[in-house]
């Protein structure tokens, strides 16, 4: 559960700097299936978030497990995106 909550919030970090990067794209379709690829994460963020806080594991292990990945994703992904040091 733990490492799904992990590659979550990678996936979830790269696809909201997807997002950002895609606001003012000339095409909505692009915009859209953006805006459309963050809800999904973060639905699925909110499933996999209840179901590991109705499991047997401390609430710090799961906000640990989805923040310091999706913390350090967004600093490697933007730093790439943008090629200046993080």
């Amino acid at each position: 559960m733990l490492l799904t909550l992990a590659v979550l919030g990678i996936v979830e970090a790269v696809v909201w700097l997807f997002r950002m990067r895609t606001a003012r794209h000339p095409s909505a379709i692009v915009s859209g299936i953006a805006a459309f690829l963050v809800t999904v994460t973060r639905l699925l963020f909110v499933y996999l978030g209840a179901s590991a806080a109705m499991s047997s594991l401390p609430i710090w292990e799961c906000v640990a497990a989805y923040a310091i990945p999706a913390t350090l994703a967004t600093v490697a992904a933007h730093h790439w995106a943008e090629g200046k040091p993080a």
